[in-house]
């Protein structure tokens, strides 16, 4: 009888051993899922939020210093990521025009701009202007300076 208590005892340590070692396997596991898991949902671009007034320079009536503006205000929303080089525009339907709502996407990798109309579900693709849109990088650097 004294022989099966020490092996009890031998074998209860043994368990005892496998299952921190199972612990630490799972833990390990969670630390790792967890940071892969946060990894995946951080946003990996900055969005920029601004309104652009528009109005006529050369007329006097326009102008910002005397009485009440003649412009309504248009807001856009940009999606810029840097390390896919590519930048998303929102564009929602000004209070002021009949125009549609719309997505805009420049992708400076492939030299495509796509123009998805969101009211009439229909995505217009053509060659990007690099004279008039400006690359992300720069983008991003005339962000900063404005804010």
């Amino acid at each position: 009888e004294l022989r099966v208590a020490t092996q009890e005892k031998e074998g209860s340590s043994g368990r005892c051993m496998l299952t921190l070692l199972g612990l630490s396997f799972i833990l390990a596991g969670l630390i790792v899922g967890g940071a892969c898991i946060y990894k995946y949902f951080m946003p990996k671009s900055t969005i920029y939020r601004g309104e652009m007034c528009f109005f006529d320079s050369e007329d006097p009536a326009n102008s910002l210093r005397g009485g009440e503006p003649n412009f309504l205000p248009v807001t856009e929303e940009a999606d810029i990521r840097e390390d896919d080089n590519i930048a998303i525009i929102d564009v929602p339907v000004p209070s002021f025009s009949d125009s549609d709502p719309a997505a805009i996407i420049h992708d400076f990798e492939k030299g495509m701009t796509a123009y998805l109309d969101l009211l009439l579900g229909n995505c217009y693709l053509m060659p990007l202007n690099t004279s008039i849109v400006m690359p992300p990088k720069n983008l991003v650097e005339l962000f900063g300076k404005l804010a």
